[in-house]
């Protein structure tokens, strides 16, 4: 009989919690995650090398929504780290993203061999020609040519329904244990 009682209360307890279970549940349609893309590339101009590497990230729409890219090595005209913060991105599309820093008048151009996406991957960036073409990657103009790069995808940020649902296990979890040992 008392087992009994304790299981009907544990069991109203648990029902307190369904509408915000359901709550956080509904969020996975509405908040999917962001695509982190990471950036790793080499450039070369004469004797001179220089590295592009960090992130950007798109969120479920495919729009840019940050950025952390830095470019490093020899050829220290091309040196230079593009962010959110203090560049801007020019007309980006999911073939290519340029990043330009007007306080150092530097920019890098990323071409991609095919369009971004948020299912992840691997993409190879499109070989640089010095600035000749439209689809040249490059680190700013006559500063670097692409000799190797790709982007590839991290791992997605956690959309809130993930966390809020993560927590609502935590809870259950927690409010069973405490059932069990009122029972004992």
């Amino acid at each position: 009989m008392m087992v009994a009682r304790l299981e009907d209360r544990a069991l109203r307890n648990l029902l307190k919690f369904a509408p915000l279970a359901i709550f956080a549940l509904s969020f996975s349609a509405l908040a999917p995650a962001d695509t982190i893309w990471n950036v790793n590339a080499t450039f070369a101009y004469n004797q001179l090398t220089n590295t592009a590497s960090g992130s950007f990230t798109l969120n479920s729409s495919l729009d840019l929504v940050s950025w952390n890219i830095t470019v490093a090595g020899t050829n220290t005209s091309a040196d230079n780290t593009y962010t959110s913060v203090d560049s801007i991105d020019i007309f980006p599309d999911l073939t290519h993203l340029d990043f330009y820093d007007g306080s150092t008048n530097q920019y890098i151009d990323l071409y991609f061999a095919s369009p971004l996406s948020n299912s992840g991957g691997t993409i190879n960036l499109l070989y640089g020609d010095g600035g000749q073409s439209d689809n040249a990657t490059i680190v700013c103009d006559g500063c670097g040519t692409l000799l190797a790069g790709t982007v590839s995808t991290a791992t997605a940020v956690p959309e809130p329904s993930s966390i809020a649902l993560l927590a609502m296990t935590g809870l259950a979890v927690i409010l069973l244990r405490r059932c069990k040992k009122v029972s004992v």
